[in-house]
């Protein structure tokens, strides 16, 4: 579970580079990475705090939660490829 929101990234700039390029879908998956691997960091900070607090549940779903908390990135990835996907296909005609 840990792992869907990287290949549902993954799956956005494969089809972003099919349609326009490489390059751009290279930018989208390194920016949407670079935004989910800060994500996960934080995530991972606020789990190690929390074990230190002997807060076991808190640790355990602040780890747990994370594929449904990416959701609104993904969600704003996506409008992203969408729009780089549209505009450059607008302007080639």
């Amino acid at each position: 579970m840990l792992l869907a929101p990287f290949v549902l990234l993954g799956w956005m700039s494969a089809s972003l580079a099919k349609r326009q390029g490489f390059e751009r879908g290279l930018v989208l998956f390194l920016i949407g990475a670079l935004l989910l691997s800060m994500m996960f960091f934080s995530a991972y900070q606020d789990s190690q705090n929390y074990m230190s607090q002997k807060m076991w549940t808190a640790a355990t779903l602040s780890i747990g939660l994370l594929p449904f908390k990416s959701a609104p990135l993904l969600l704003v990835c996506l409008a992203a490829r969408w729009l780089l996907a549209r505009n450059t296909s607008e302007a080639q005609t």
